[in-house]
């Protein structure tokens, strides 16, 4: 039986367009989805997930996620470091994957896949719909017709993974077990310019 963490920002938060700078301080101090701290480097350790839409009809507008690690994620020369994050999302709840975004920052890129991985559908700006600052903290966005979300019935599975540029270290999975899911309905109508919040919603099932 599979895991659903249901996650969504506060209605008193949504429709909120974050600054993507790879600075995850306007996202500081709000509830998230806390991910258990894993035994692998803490660049690749994901601790917070925090999502937000600022769709407001039809398939306008972005999904936006921001993420934190554990310590800093580095970059080439430093080693051993954070190479990629891969998300897989379930757009229609079968439990498999229907489109997988995937971002490499050896290579500065980051595109939109179809579920098996293996066409390229869009490649997405770096610096722009992609940020980060070599810190703690990740953001980017993906847009909603992209992901064939529609305003009202915007419910999206997904799971997130990380791997390292050391093929031999285990990768973060988030969550180590079942999806994570946004739900934008639960949040539709209030447009204001807080900062959103992750809380986890309902019992997981």
């Amino acid at each position: 039986m599979s895991v659903l963490v249901l996650f969504a920002s506060a209605p008193a938060h949504a429709d909120y367009t974050p600054l993507l700078d790879g600075n995850v301080t306007e996202w500081l101090g709000f509830p998230s989805y806390v991910d258990p701290a894993e035994s692998g480097p803490g660049f690749a350790d994901v601790t917070n997930v925090w999502s937000a839409d600022n769709n407001t009809s039809g398939s306008n507008g972005y999904l936006f996620l921001g993420l934190q690690f554990s310590s800093n994620i580095k970059t080439r020369s430093a080693g051993n470091h954070l190479r990629s994050i891969e998300m897989s999302f379930d757009t229609n709840s079968d439990g498999g994957a229907d489109r997988i975004v995937r971002i490499n920052r050896d290579t500065q890129t980051y595109q939109l896949l179809d579920g098996a991985g293996t066409t390229v559908l869009r490649t997405y700006t770096w610096g722009v719909d992609y940020a980060d600052a070599n810190a703690t903290g990740v953001e980017f966005r993906i847009p909603y017709a992209d992901l064939g979300l529609v305003f009202g019935a915007d419910q999206i599975r997904f799971t997130l993974t990380t791997t390292l540029s050391n093929s031999s270290t285990t990768p973060d999975r988030v969550p180590n077990a079942g999806f994570l899911a946004f739900d934008g309905p639960a949040v539709d109508g209030v447009g204001v310019v807080f900062a959103p919040t992750a809380a986890p919603m309902g019992p997981p099932y």
